[in-house]
Formats: structure tokens, C-alpha cells, sequence
């Protein structure tokens, strides 16, 4: 079992008024020590993004935002080994992102958030 490595630095912005997602940012010390960034829920849901990830997402955001635009939902983007869905849900536009073992649905304003 390997250890785990320590986290140093984090810092956990909230992505909506209440809390239940955010956006966290810390240093993970350990061979090799890299930042760590993840999106997470209130439900302990954590999607775990590589630097390199991130950047794909910030480079990709005009993108994803003519995809909210496009009037025929359930479009994608593959960024890395991360899938940014656009789908529809009660009549609300979503943003989901998947991983291969996680996903998480956000509104578009909660998206926004972190890129403001």
C-alpha cells in the first residue's frame, strides 16, 4: 500500500452561495509533490484534475459556452481524459463532467464561477 501523499497550501473556494460544490487547490507533497485541483460536491463526490487538465478546460471554454448556447443538448468535449457534457434536465441547462469514475452536474452559472 502506497502512502499517502500530504496535502499542504489548500485552499477550497465555494462555487455556489451555499457550499455544496467547490473548487480546491492545494500542493500535494510526496515523490513527486504536484498541485492538486479538484471539483467537489457536498456529497464527498471529488473530481480530481491534473494541471494540464485544468488548463484544457480554460482553453476549451468558449467552446464549452457555444455549446450551452446550441439549442441541441447532449453535445460533448473531451478534454484529456475529462468529458464535459451539456444536457438538459428539467427544463435546466447542466454542465457535466466525467471522469472514468466520477461525474459531476453543475448549472451554468455554478461553471462560471471559477473562470470569473
Amino acid at each position: 500500500m502506497e502512502p499517502r501523499a500530504v496535502r499542504l497550501m489548500s485552499r477550497r473556494y465555494n462555487l455556489t452561495a451555499t457550499g455544496f460544490k467547490f473548487l480546491e487547490i492545494g500542493i500535494n507533497v510526496g515523490p513527486p509533490s504536484y498541485v492538486k485541483i479538484a471539483l467537489g460536491d457536498h456529497r464527498g463526490q471529488e473530481l480530481i484534475l491534473s494541471l494540464e487538465t485544468w488548463k484544457g478546460l480554460h482553453e476549451q471554454q468558449r467552446n464549452i459556452y457555444k455549446l450551452l448556447r446550441n439549442n441541441y443538448k447532449d453535445n460533448f468535449i473531451n478534454v484529456g481524459p475529462l468529458t464535459v457534457r451539456v444536457c438538459m434536465m428539467n427544463n435546466v441547462t447542466l454542465v457535466r463532467l466525467e471522469s472514468s469514475n466520477v461525474r459531476i452536474m453543475m448549472i451554468e452559472s455554478t461553471y462560471a464561477t471559477p473562470y470569473v
